[in-house]
């Protein structure tokens, strides 16, 4: 079972990565685009906000994936204890 949550952290770790690259990426295109024209804390307070969304898709998604892959497993744990 060791074998297993390793795996999965190793897993985690990795996924992690993606919004962390989207929030930077995300950053620095928008903030240098939009502070002439909004000034230095609108700019500063858009790029948290839109940095912000990402991550709260990103936990979004992953309870999602995370609770039917759960329910996945449930059922065929279900169906093998069964027959």
């Amino acid at each position: 079972m060791a074998g297993k949550d390793t795996a999965m952290s190793f897993l985690k770790n990795k996924f992690i990565v993606i919004p962390i690259i989207c929030s930077i990426v995300f950053a620095v295109l928008l903030f240098p685009s939009i502070v002439d024209r909004h000034g230095f804390v609108k700019s500063l307070y858009f790029t948290q906000l839109g940095v912000a969304v990402i991550w709260v898709m990103f936990f979004l998604w992953s309870w999602l994936i995370n609770s039917i892959v759960e329910d996945e497993i449930k059922k065929r744990m279900a169906n093998k204890n069964h027959h």
